[in-house]
């Protein structure tokens, strides 16, 4: 499936459950002006996030104080050696939130 153009008038939550749904493989761009986002999917499942804004993961993650610090490294070296488990389930067994959960706490 290929999104191209114009497509403002469509919600990127739509097309993000989707692809979720339909259980999709492969990279998101949202692009507008010099911004850049991209969402990779894998088997319907959001596997990574990276723009050209500066934004981290790990830091918001430490500043919604969702992990402690110390618990975030310990989760970022058992990922980076597996890669066998998405992230968002690493983050879950260390005490974070559920990640079948509506993710309220994103909205904090």
């Amino acid at each position: 499936m290929k999104f191209q153009g114009d497509i403002a008038a469509i919600p990127i939550t739509d097309v993000a459950q989707n692809l979720g749904t339909n259980r999709k493989f492969g990279i998101l761009v949202i692009q507008v002006s010099d911004q850049e986002r991209q969402i990779a999917f894998r088997d319907g499942q959001i596997v990574s996030y990276k723009d050209n804004l500066g934004f981290s993961v790990v830091r918001w993650i430490e500043e919604k104080h969702i992990l402690a610090p110390e618990e975030i490294k310990k989760v970022i070296k058992r990922y980076t050696k597996a890669r066998k488990k998405s992230l968002g389930t690493f983050l879950e067994e260390a005490g974070g939130p559920p990640v079948n959960d509506n993710c309220d706490w994103w909205r904090g």
